[in-house]
């Protein structure tokens, strides 16, 4: 556990954690889960599409999927743990430790996220309930063939690109970005989301 979310618990540490909670907790993973990593992995070998490589740790931020040939990182983020607007939440219980946990995790993807841009590749993140139903994977599978079919070659700005929407300038057609494309610190970021 990082220094600074041992500072938000009592003691540095968690206690009196009911033995049911410690196993459910220890049971998640960070990758490979059911509900998210593999739910994607199985509609893109399902829709035909390959080319893809799992978890490359070479890459900065271990995406979950990265298609090297077309410049395209996939992360598919834990509706809890990156703190998805539509259904991420906080816990009552030791609600301090988890908003910054959760916090320091957003902010971590904004990082990778705008170093990967800087280094010519494009990032999708997918929420986790945007796998949920079959017509939600099918959405983003249509999302990853386009990107894949548009993309700029390895090694090209693709940060300079026009965003996915078909707006020309920052903030046009703000409704079309989704959720995730907030403003952050008077700067709109142009990660890719569905929504």
């Amino acid at each position: 556990m990082e220094k600074f979310l041992q500072k938000c618990l009592p003691g540095g540490g968690f206690s009196g954690v009911s033995e049911p909670r410690a196993r459910t907790m220890a049971a998640v993973k960070g990758r490979d889960n059911k509900t998210t990593e593999r739910r994607l992995r199985l509609a893109l070998v399902r829709s035909g599409i390959s080319g893809w490589e799992v978890n490359p740790h070479d890459m900065l931020g271990h995406p979950d999927l990265a298609f090297r040939k077309s410049g395209l990182v996939v992360f598919v983020d834990g509706c809890f743990w990156h703190g998805c607007p539509r259904c991420g939440h906080y816990p009552y219980t030791r609600r301090r430790f988890w908003k910054a946990k959760v916090v320091r995790n957003k902010w971590r993807d904004r990082r990778n996220t705008r170093n990967l841009r800087r280094r010519g590749l494009r990032v999708l993140r997918i929420w986790e309930h945007q796998l949920a139903t079959e017509s939600d994977r099918a959405a983003v599978i249509a999302k990853v063939r386009q990107l894949l079919t548009s993309l700029p070659a390895a090694g090209e700005e693709a940060a300079d690109a026009a965003p996915p929407d078909g707006s020309t300038r920052r903030g046009e057609n703000r409704a079309a970005q989704g959720p995730r494309d907030e403003p952050t610190g008077g700067v709109h970021r142009r990660t890719l989301r569905i929504g």
